[in-house]
């Protein structure tokens, strides 16, 4: 089954989306500024926040040395939202 056939996961608490204790606490902090900014500049918290993970793999080469060095950066987005009329 792709993934995109999957349903979309949904969470309403940070520890069971981040796996650790330690990790969900240092989330806490880029959610709580996300929420508080949100409502700063619209008004209004957020109804939905949405996370999309991801990577980045990136090989650097250095010729000097003659090697090649792999790397791989784990990123992911934050989306806050709120609809502006229901349908």
């Amino acid at each position: 089954m792709l993934l995109a056939d999957q349903p979309i996961p949904v969470y309403t608490d940070l520890s069971t989306l981040y796996s650790s204790l330690g990790s969900s606490l240092n989330h806490a902090e880029r959610w709580d500024t996300l929420v508080r900014e949100f409502t700063h500049r619209f008004g209004r918290s957020p109804t939905y926040i949405a996370r999309a993970p991801g990577r980045v793999k990136s090989v650097f080469f250095f010729p000097f040395f003659g090697n090649i060095s792999p790397s791989l950066t784990y990123f992911n987005s934050v989306l806050s939202v709120y609809p502006l009329s229901t349908i």
